[in-house]
């Protein structure tokens, strides 16, 4: 069985994934949550502005 620790974050010389931080806002807007097409594949909203990703605290921080 597993246990869940919590986002845990993988650093390589080319790749760094960790947990989502609200200052990713910007990025997040223009490479997916902006998109229909994207967010359409998982039944979510489109976001336009920044303000729109805090007033609803989107669910991936």
């Amino acid at each position: 069985m597993l246990t869940h620790v919590g986002t845990i974050g993988i650093e390589t010389e080319r790749l760094i994934l960790r947990k989502f931080e609200y200052t990713d806002d910007e990025n997040m807007l223009k490479y997916w949550i902006s998109d229909p097409e994207i967010q359409s594949l998982y039944s979510e909203p489109v976001y336009s502005t920044k303000q729109e990703v805090k007033i609803n605290d989107v669910s991936c921080f």
